[in-house]
């Protein structure tokens, strides 16, 4: 009986040690870029007048754990479609976050162009970017080529500024692109 009382008084003491605390968290979902529609000139009409690059300043708040942007390609003159990432993300939105699972669930509409968009750090590499000049570096993980449509998630670039650098890759046909950006942020 006294083994028995000493091992339980022991077993008390240590149960404070092994115990795991739960964090509850509350998560919310920003716009940041609210949805934005711009026509980017092919390169050989960019070479006449016109653009075939331009980029989009994100500032992300305090506490983002994640942001996401998405892109949707239309030809030229065409109505605008909706993508809706802020809605969409708010559904998947749990008391832990975003659903593991966001990234097949997010929609956007089919794009029929193509467009490359490179997120940059620093303002010299978007500067060498738009006038064309020298070498870029760019975050590989929030970087698409030839991108049709989609929505990206970036977990690894979510404190400070950053720059979302849009090209139209064609020689020949302008293309109209959609975007949104919405971050995720820890209340």
């Amino acid at each position: 009986m006294k083994n028995l009382l000493t091992f339980l008084v022991i077993l008390s003491f240590l149960q404070p040690i092994t115990a795991q605390e739960t964090i509850n968290s509350h998560y919310k979902v920003i716009p940041l870029i609210t949805p934005q529609t711009f026509t980017l000139n092919s390169g050989g009409r960019a070479l006449i007048g016109g653009k075939s690059r331009t980029y989009l300043l994100v500032q992300l708040p305090p506490n983002t754990v994640e942001w996401y942007y998405a892109v949707t390609t239309t030809p030229e003159r065409t109505p605008a479609p909706t993508i809706g990432l802020a809605d969409q993300l708010i559904k998947y939105l749990t008391p832990a976050g975003i659903a593991s699972t966001v990234m097949s669930a997010l929609l956007t509409p089919s794009g029929s162009g193509a467009c490359d968009v490179y997120l940059f750090a620093d303002q010299n590499n978007l500067n060498r970017f738009i006038t064309k000049q020298g070498q870029i570096s760019y975050i590989m993980g929030g970087t698409r080529e030839n991108f049709n449509q989609g929505a990206v998630q970036i977990r690894d670039a979510i404190q400070g500024s950053f720059f979302l650098g849009l090209r139209n890759p064609s020689g020949l046909a302008a293309v109209q692109i959609t975007i949104e950006v919405c971050a995720v942020v820890r209340e």
